[in-house]
Protein backbone atom coordinates (compact mmCIF):
# COMPACT_ATOMS: atom_id res chain seq x y z
CA UNK A 1 0.00 0.00 0.00
CA UNK A 2 1.00 3.50 -0.83
CA UNK A 3 1.31 6.38 1.38
CA UNK A 4 0.53 9.82 0.34
CA UNK A 5 4.13 12.19 -0.61
CA UNK A 6 3.17 14.71 1.59
CA UNK A 7 6.04 14.58 4.68
CA UNK A 8 3.89 13.42 8.21
CA UNK A 9 0.71 12.68 6.58
CA UNK A 10 0.48 8.82 6.11
CA UNK A 11 -2.78 8.40 4.82
CA UNK A 12 -3.40 5.86 1.93
CA UNK A 13 -2.70 7.40 -1.68
CA UNK A 14 -5.20 8.42 -3.93
CA UNK A 15 -3.54 9.85 -7.12
CA UNK A 16 -0.52 11.87 -8.30
CA UNK A 17 0.87 10.04 -4.77
CA UNK A 18 -1.23 11.90 -2.75
CA UNK A 19 -3.94 11.55 -0.30
CA UNK A 20 -7.53 12.30 -0.98
CA UNK A 21 -7.04 16.06 1.17
CA UNK A 22 -3.91 16.82 -0.44
CA UNK A 23 -5.04 15.77 -3.81
CA UNK A 24 -8.12 18.19 -3.70
CA UNK A 25 -5.96 20.82 -2.21
CA UNK A 26 -3.38 20.33 -5.35
CA UNK A 27 -6.44 20.84 -7.81
CA UNK A 28 -7.89 23.79 -5.56
CA UNK A 29 -4.55 25.24 -6.35
CA UNK A 30 -4.49 24.39 -9.87
CA UNK A 31 -8.02 25.57 -10.75
CA UNK A 32 -7.58 29.36 -9.01
CA UNK A 33 -10.17 31.78 -7.40
CA UNK A 34 -14.02 30.95 -8.07
CA UNK A 35 -15.63 32.84 -11.58
CA UNK A 36 -16.09 36.33 -11.69
CA UNK A 37 -19.68 37.19 -10.32
CA UNK A 38 -22.24 38.50 -13.27
CA UNK A 39 -24.01 37.98 -16.43
CA UNK A 40 -22.19 36.13 -19.55
CA UNK A 41 -22.45 38.19 -22.51
CA UNK A 42 -24.85 36.02 -24.46
CA UNK A 43 -27.33 36.65 -21.20
CA UNK A 44 -27.10 40.27 -21.30
CA UNK A 45 -27.96 40.21 -25.37
CA UNK A 46 -30.76 38.45 -24.61
CA UNK A 47 -32.05 40.74 -22.17
CA UNK A 48 -31.34 44.16 -23.91
CA UNK A 49 -32.58 42.06 -27.26
CA UNK A 50 -29.42 42.79 -29.25
CA UNK A 51 -26.49 40.58 -30.76
CA UNK A 52 -24.26 38.98 -29.38
CA UNK A 53 -21.47 41.58 -31.13
CA UNK A 54 -23.34 44.88 -29.98
CA UNK A 55 -23.03 43.45 -26.27
CA UNK A 56 -18.66 43.43 -27.04
CA UNK A 57 -18.70 47.04 -28.51
CA UNK A 58 -20.99 48.20 -25.42
CA UNK A 59 -18.39 46.57 -23.15
CA UNK A 60 -15.18 47.93 -25.20
CA UNK A 61 -16.93 51.47 -25.20
CA UNK A 62 -17.13 51.19 -21.45
CA UNK A 63 -21.21 51.60 -21.97
CA UNK A 64 -21.08 48.18 -19.72
CA UNK A 65 -18.80 47.50 -17.07
CA UNK A 66 -17.24 44.33 -17.32
CA UNK A 67 -14.54 41.90 -16.18
CA UNK A 68 -12.62 38.98 -17.65
CA UNK A 69 -13.04 35.43 -16.10
CA UNK A 70 -10.47 32.92 -15.76
CA UNK A 71 -11.48 31.59 -19.08
CA UNK A 72 -10.86 34.99 -20.70
CA UNK A 73 -15.07 35.38 -21.24
CA UNK A 74 -16.73 38.61 -19.95
CA UNK A 75 -18.63 38.71 -16.56
CA UNK A 76 -20.96 41.81 -16.92
CA UNK A 77 -21.96 43.79 -14.06
CA UNK A 78 -25.19 43.39 -13.51
CA UNK A 79 -26.45 47.24 -12.51
CA UNK A 80 -24.65 48.11 -15.63
CA UNK A 81 -27.26 46.32 -17.77
CA UNK A 82 -30.30 47.75 -15.45
CA UNK A 83 -29.21 51.22 -16.57
CA UNK A 84 -29.83 49.89 -20.65
CA UNK A 85 -32.82 48.40 -19.70
CA UNK A 86 -35.64 50.80 -21.37
CA UNK A 87 -38.61 48.35 -21.86
CA UNK A 88 -40.86 46.43 -19.92
CA UNK A 89 -39.90 43.09 -22.01
CA UNK A 90 -36.41 43.46 -21.47
CA UNK A 91 -37.04 43.47 -17.43
CA UNK A 92 -39.08 41.04 -17.74
CA UNK A 93 -35.91 39.40 -19.58
CA UNK A 94 -33.77 40.94 -17.42
CA UNK A 95 -35.52 38.95 -14.06
CA UNK A 96 -36.09 35.92 -15.46
CA UNK A 97 -32.14 35.69 -15.92
CA UNK A 98 -31.03 37.04 -12.80
CA UNK A 99 -33.42 35.26 -10.38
Amino acid sequence: MRICDVPGCGRKHLALGLCANHYQAKRRAELGPPPVPGLWSGQVARILGVSLRTVQRMIEAGDLLAERSPGGNFRIDPASVEAHITTDAQLARYRLEVA
